[in-house]
């Protein structure tokens, strides 16, 4: 939640203004954040279940502003050029496949103004490929990458406004994870040990379209 406020605080999202959550499953942050700026939020995400309990959360929770939920591409977006105030996307894009056809759809639909704001899970740099090979069994799924998140933005049309590492935080919330008794304790404690090792790392970055 303070991860969430404080993405609103960079954003700057207030009521009028147009936010796309990215990989937004069933409507974390998008509808906490919309919630509490008053702004505007459009939710997509390729899963259809997911987006449909996004929708009954909406609706649960009487936004004062326009919400809409779509079931979509996060590489192919269903919108018109420059249309949104605002991006964000929570340890989504690290979960994608085509990494670099996101980050350039996003760039398509952002207003000239507009900020970007994500976190993503990676592999730490300079790693050998025993322990590269360690890092991808303990990340998430599809976190392999060829070049690093700041080359990917340079190449896909945007600027690095702030570059922030959340990797103390996101040892934090796994050790969490694991005491929650979820079902999924080896997950966390392979996950654990790999962040304590220095082989995974996470990180929040800003960011605007070049031409701004």
């Amino acid at each position: 939640m303070d991860e969430a406020d404080d993405l609103n605080r960079l954003l700057g999202l207030s009521p009028g203004r147009r936010l796309l959550d990215i990989g937004a499953g069933a409507g974390w942050p998008g509808l906490y954040m919309a919630k509490s700026s008053g702004c505007d939020v459009t939710l997509i995400d390729p899963d259809a279940e997911r987006i449909a309990l996004a929708c009954a959360r909406a609706v649960e929770d009487n936004l004062e502003g326009d919400w809409a939920a779509d079931v979509g591409d996060g590489a192919s977006l269903p919108y018109e050029d420059a249309t949104f105030d605002a991006i964000g996307h929570s340890d989504a894009l690290c979960c994608m496949s085509d990494k670099h056809g996101v980050l350039t759809e996003c760039c398509r639909v952002a207003k000239s103004d507009a900020h970007m704001a994500f976190s993503v899970i990676a592999a730490e740099s300079g790693l050998g490929d025993t322990a590269y090979r360690r890092a991808l069994d303990h990340g998430p799924d599809l976190m392999a990458t060829e070049d690093d998140y700041p080359t990917k933005l340079r190449t896909t049309g945007w600027y690095i406004v702030r570059h922030d590492d959340m990797t103390q935080a996101f040892l934090i919330a796994t050790q969490r994870q694991l005491q929650s008794g979820d079902g999924r304790e080896e997950k966390w404690k392979g996950r654990i040990a790999a962040l304590n090792d220095g082989l995974l790392r996470r990180d929040l970055f800003v960011v605007a379209p070049a031409d701004q």
